[in-house]
Order: C-alpha cells, then structure tokens, then sequence
C-alpha cells in the first residue's frame, strides 16, 4: 500500500520531472515552485497570485501547463489536487472529532487576524447608505448571502440575497449608483458571479467582496474587500469550515451594523422576534375560529 501510495503522490510532479529537461529558464521556475510546494497548497492558488509570487506572465504559466500536456493551469491544479486526495489518510478513530474541532476554531483565529476593522466599519456604511443591498453568492457561498438576507432583515436593513445566475445578471443590469452588491466567493472568480459583478459594476453600483483572494478578479472590481480563509478544495468542493470563515465576516458585519444603530437594530430584532412568535403561538381564541371549537 504505501508503495502504490508514493506512486499516485508523485503521478503529476513525475510528468514535470519528464519535461524538466526540454523546459525555458522560466518554465523551470514554475517546474521547481510546483515540485517544491508543501501538501496541496499551490492548488488554492489563483493564476494571478502565482503568476505574482514567481514574477512571470500569466502567459508564461499557461504556456508551462499546456508544454506538459494540461489545457491550462485549472487543469493542472485538478491533476494535483486529485493525486493529492488519493494519498490522505482516512481519521484515526477517537482523534478525527478533536480534528475537527482544531479546524473550524483555527479558521476562525486565521480570519479574524485578516480582517480589517477599517474595511468592516466602511461596507456598514456603504450598506446603510444604500438604497438597495444585494447579497451574491453561488454554491455553498450561496446560502451565506441566504443567511446574510436573513440576518440584515432582523436588524431592520431591507436587502435581498440572489442564487441564481440568471437573476443575478437581471438585477445587475438594473443597478444603479444608490445600490450595493455585497458578493460571497472563496475563490473570488467564479465566472457567472464575476460577469454578473462586473455589470453590476458597469451600473454604477458599489461592490463588496468577501473573499479569500486579494488579488482575484472579484476583488479587483471591488470598493471595499473583506478577507477570509476558509480553503476550497478542487475535488470535495467547498468545506463547512470555509462557509464558518464567511459567517464570521457576516456575524461581523451585523455587530457592527447593531453598534452603529444599536436602538433601532434592538427594536427591529423585538418586532420580528414577536411577528414570528405570534405566528408560531396562535391565540386560543384565534385557533378555535379555525377548528370551529369553542375555546375555554
């Protein structure tokens, strides 16, 4: 097994090691950052943030990938992450819960030493002085720009979280400079999300990102930037740890929205707090009108 293991870890670098021979000076930089890279971490690496850390073009990674027989570094870092999740080591019993928990309160530390009290103080008040805030998001980063909607609604911010791509596209086109599109994405370069963004942008519209990546083309775009990171892997997708990193950036952004209107914040908690009580908790009264029994 562990001879079969050694193989499947070096499939990919072997290839690299093939070419090495017939490769440019600077095909050989990248050749030596890929083999010399620890784990998996060249994976939740960006084109633009690789291409920044060797000082090459874009163009000459592109190159490098196709020359070894990949369409381009996406498919590179796939070929990686795959001979990567084929050597793990499955949990050892009674050690993988404690695991767990080491990840989500290290995810936790790590984002809050990355984000920005400045950052987090201006998109509040990009928010607040809104006339409408979208939450964007797509896939699991989806359903924290659901949570966000949610979240913003009890503290009395009317704002509206959009999924589908479709309607993304829609609402962006209809943006305007009073708007706010605040966007959830770990890799900060989904296409659909990004296009959408980029009309949105186009609109007049402020862009918030919450990203993991500074430099990705989502930031870019962005007026305001909160940093986060949760990683993202190629083959399982996206983790429950990486959506705890955005919820600890939206967790962050409610108490500073509460601090900077903390009387009206507590009062629209109160009343939703109640609406949803009153629904829940029917009066006798009201439930016997229902049943057509008299209440006692």
């Amino acid at each position: 097994t562990r001879d079969r293991q050694e193989v499947v870890i070096i499939k990919t670098i072997y290839l690299i090691q093939n070419y090495y021979p017939n490769l440019t000076k600077a095909e050989k930089r990248i050749a030596d950052f890929i083999i010399g890279s620890e784990s998996d971490s060249l994976t939740t690496m960006t084109l633009v943030e690789l291409a920044g850390r060797l000082e090459l073009g874009e163009a000459t990674i592109v190159r490098f990938c196709r020359k070894i027989g990949f369409k381009g570094f996406p498919d590179l870092k796939f070929a990686l992450a795959l001979d990567h999740s084929q050597i793990q080591p499955g949990p050892v019993e009674g050690s993988y819960l404690d695991a767990i928990e080491h990840n989500m309160a290290s995810v936790i530390h790590q984002t809050r030493q990355l984000l920005d009290q400045s950052a987090l103080e201006r998109a509040i008040d990009l928010i607040m002085q809104s006339k409408h805030t979208f939450f964007y998001g797509a896939g699991s980063s989806g359903l924290v720009a659901a949570m966000a909607e949610e979240r913003f609604l009890r503290f009395g911010q009317m704002t509206k979280s959009i999924r589908d791509s479709h309607a993304q596209y829609a609402h962006s086109a209809v943006c305007g400079r009073e708007d706010v599109v605040v966007v959830f994405s770990l890799s900060g370069s989904t296409l659909d999300v990004y296009q959408a963004v980029g009309s949105a942008k186009e609109n007049g519209a402020v862009v918030v990102a919450i990203t993991n990546h500074i430099t990705s083309p989502i930031a870019k775009l962005a007026d305001c930037v909160l940093l986060t990171c949760g990683r993202e892997d190629l083959i399982e997708g996206s983790s429950l740890a990486s959506m705890i990193s955005q919820m600890y950036v939206l967790d962050a952004l409610c108490a500073t929205l509460i601090k900077r209107n903390r009387e009206r914040s507590h009062q629209s908690m109160a009343k939703v707090a109640k609406s949803i009580n009153i629904i829940n908790s029917p009066q006798p009264a009201a439930a016997a009108k229902r049943t057509g029994k008299r209440a006692n």
